[in-house]
């Protein structure tokens, strides 16, 4: 395996290979959101807005925000991108790229 460089549009996540100006790279893009995996009725949704009301409270926005969703971007060159094919392996939580 190749060591881990900082991912960017100029250099390969997995081997840190740098890209020639307009060479060919693949981006991949991840999203982790929170879901409820089902419907609420009107008396659920109170009583989960009532009990995340105090869950909340003295809570960064960034620290919440992280809890419901996040995204994570990283280039791969040509072989990597075979090999993450095979079955990913990133480490999500030392490349956070946003929401």
């Amino acid at each position: 395996m190749c060591g881990a460089a900082a991912s960017g549009p100029g250099s390969c996540f997995r081997c840190g290979v740098k890209f020639d100006e307009g060479a060919l790279r693949y981006r991949v893009d991840i999203r982790v959101a929170a879901d409820t995996g089902g419907e609420a009725t009107i008396e659920d949704v109170e009583k989960e807005l009532a009990h995340l009301l105090k869950v909340i409270e003295g809570r960064s926005e960034e620290e919440l925000e992280r809890e419901v969703h996040q995204d994570y971007r990283f280039y791969l060159c040509g072989p990597c991108r075979e090999d993450y094919l095979k079955g990913p392996e990133i480490p999500l939580g030392t490349f956070f790229f946003g929401t």
